[in-house]
Protein backbone atom coordinates (compact mmCIF):
# COMPACT_ATOMS: atom_id res chain seq x y z
CA UNK A 1 0.00 0.00 0.00
CA UNK A 2 1.15 2.96 -0.54
CA UNK A 3 -0.58 6.85 1.44
CA UNK A 4 -2.98 8.94 -0.97
CA UNK A 5 -4.39 11.31 1.48
CA UNK A 6 -5.92 10.86 5.14
CA UNK A 7 -6.67 7.20 5.92
CA UNK A 8 -6.88 6.31 2.31
CA UNK A 9 -3.97 3.82 0.81
CA UNK A 10 -3.60 2.76 -3.24
CA UNK A 11 -3.43 -0.61 -3.43
CA UNK A 12 -0.71 -2.55 -5.03
CA UNK A 13 0.33 -6.32 -5.36
CA UNK A 14 3.84 -7.42 -4.79
CA UNK A 15 5.64 -10.13 -6.44
CA UNK A 16 8.36 -11.95 -4.36
CA UNK A 17 11.00 -13.86 -5.97
CA UNK A 18 13.26 -14.86 -2.97
CA UNK A 19 16.11 -16.67 -4.96
CA UNK A 20 15.98 -13.70 -7.25
CA UNK A 21 15.16 -13.85 -10.77
CA UNK A 22 17.20 -15.97 -13.40
CA UNK A 23 20.27 -15.36 -13.36
CA UNK A 24 20.69 -12.72 -10.76
CA UNK A 25 20.10 -14.42 -7.79
CA UNK A 26 20.00 -11.22 -5.81
CA UNK A 27 16.67 -11.26 -3.59
CA UNK A 28 13.92 -9.02 -5.70
CA UNK A 29 10.25 -7.67 -4.79
CA UNK A 30 8.65 -6.30 -7.76
CA UNK A 31 5.66 -4.25 -7.07
CA UNK A 32 2.63 -4.05 -9.67
CA UNK A 33 -0.42 -1.32 -9.44
CA UNK A 34 -3.59 -3.71 -9.97
CA UNK A 35 -3.80 -3.45 -13.70
CA UNK A 36 -6.02 -0.27 -14.72
CA UNK A 37 -8.08 -0.48 -11.74
CA UNK A 38 -7.73 2.32 -9.04
CA UNK A 39 -7.75 0.02 -5.77
CA UNK A 40 -7.54 1.30 -2.73
CA UNK A 41 -7.89 0.59 1.10
CA UNK A 42 -9.59 3.46 2.98
CA UNK A 43 -8.96 2.98 7.47
CA UNK A 44 -11.93 3.67 9.84
CA UNK A 45 -10.85 4.98 12.94
CA UNK A 46 -12.66 5.63 16.30
CA UNK A 47 -11.41 6.78 19.22
CA UNK A 48 -7.89 6.32 18.22
CA UNK A 49 -8.34 2.92 17.60
CA UNK A 50 -8.45 1.56 13.93
CA UNK A 51 -11.98 -0.44 13.53
CA UNK A 52 -11.22 -2.07 9.85
CA UNK A 53 -10.60 -1.08 6.60
CA UNK A 54 -13.15 -1.29 3.11
CA UNK A 55 -11.16 -2.24 -0.19
CA UNK A 56 -12.49 -0.06 -3.12
CA UNK A 57 -11.87 0.22 -6.98
CA UNK A 58 -11.47 -3.61 -8.30
CA UNK A 59 -15.14 -3.07 -9.93
CA UNK A 60 -13.62 -0.75 -12.20
CA UNK A 61 -16.74 1.60 -12.15
CA UNK A 62 -18.52 2.87 -9.52
CA UNK A 63 -20.73 0.43 -8.03
CA UNK A 64 -24.34 0.99 -6.59
CA UNK A 65 -23.21 0.74 -3.11
CA UNK A 66 -20.69 3.52 -3.43
CA UNK A 67 -23.40 5.61 -5.18
CA UNK A 68 -26.13 4.63 -2.64
CA UNK A 69 -24.41 4.39 0.87
CA UNK A 70 -22.24 6.76 3.09
CA UNK A 71 -20.19 5.20 5.36
CA UNK A 72 -16.47 3.35 4.66
CA UNK A 73 -17.85 0.20 5.52
CA UNK A 74 -21.05 0.23 3.42
CA UNK A 75 -19.72 1.83 0.43
CA UNK A 76 -16.76 -0.44 0.31
CA UNK A 77 -16.57 -3.54 -2.10
CA UNK A 78 -14.91 -5.54 0.89
CA UNK A 79 -14.76 -4.83 4.57
CA UNK A 80 -11.99 -6.27 7.31
CA UNK A 81 -12.51 -5.90 10.84
CA UNK A 82 -10.13 -5.10 13.39
CA UNK A 83 -9.20 -7.72 15.97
Amino acid sequence: MRHQRDLVFDVYLTSLYPDGYRKDTTVLAKEKGIGTVDAVAEFVVEEGRVVGFGLSGFVGQVTERARTHEGVRDRAEVWFDGV
